[in-house]
């Protein structure tokens, strides 16, 4: 996790980093915590791992109690107490949770220090966002050789592709979906000079905003993006 070694070893640590990437990095995080933190992450009561499917209300409010409580360890002088540090991955998270738990980030204990994991960005509110210091890994080409197949295929194909997503109705991977295509056409320089531009970026921002309704369905929404995209061989 070379990104967030930089981040940390160009400045102080921040108490609050978003690693968003399409991979669950705990174990890669739990290593930089050792290496650069010098504090062991396994069997360790101030270390705190948790992976969630939906990280919700009750999430919030366990996290918020640990958070409250002194560190086991002593801090570098005896008054203080040592670090304790969160490394939590999530697929989504529920608007409650994020109105909860933007109180903590907002007036975090000293010593407290939050890694969040998601595949994206743009499911959490813009308030929590501008909490936390983002950190986006970089992408794989497979991630990227999949938006161009979406992309160059006839809306029966790109439904195909997709099938997985729409049938587990998984959120994070449909807005990491957009994510792609998205980054995607911004790189065409063929696209960008076509008339279908403004169609298209709208389109994807408006199934983005959707998306974060608890009540949209990733089926319609999908379907929708699937025939309104042009076809980019």
């Amino acid at each position: 996790m070379q990104e967030l070694t930089d981040i940390y070893h160009n400045g102080a640590l921040h108490h609050a980093y978003l690693i968003v990437d399409d991979r669950d990095r705990s174990k890669d995080v739990a290593k930089f915590v050792e290496e650069n933190l010098g504090i062991p992450a396994r069997g360790n009561p101030d270390v705190h791992i948790r992976e969630y499917n939906v990280f919700g209300i009750d999430n919030a409010r366990e996290i918020q109690s640990l958070e409250s409580k002194r560190s086991a360890s002593p801090g570098a002088r005896p008054t203080e107490a040592g670090k304790k540090i969160f490394i939590l991955s999530t697929h989504s998270i529920t608007r409650e949770a994020q109105n909860a738990f933007l109180k903590t980030l907002e007036e975090p204990t000293a010593g407290t220090h939050f890694f969040i994991l998601m595949r994206s960005p743009d499911i959490l509110l813009p308030t929590l966002l501008s909490r936390m210091h983002v950190v986006k890994l970089k992408k794989s080409g497979a991630s990227t050789t999949f938006a161009r197949q979406f992309l160059s295929s006839p809306a029966p194909e790109r439904l195909a592709l997709i099938k997985d997503i729409i049938e587990s109705k998984n959120k994070p991977d449909a807005l990491l979906l957009i994510d792609r295509l998205e980054q995607e056409l911004h790189d065409r320089t063929d696209f960008r000079e076509s008339e279908h531009v403004p169609e298209a970026f709208e389109a994807l921002q408006s199934v983005r905003s959707y998306l974060t309704d608890r009540s949209s369905s990733v089926k319609i929404l999908l379907e929708y993006l699937s025939v309104t995209l042009p076809r980019i061989s």
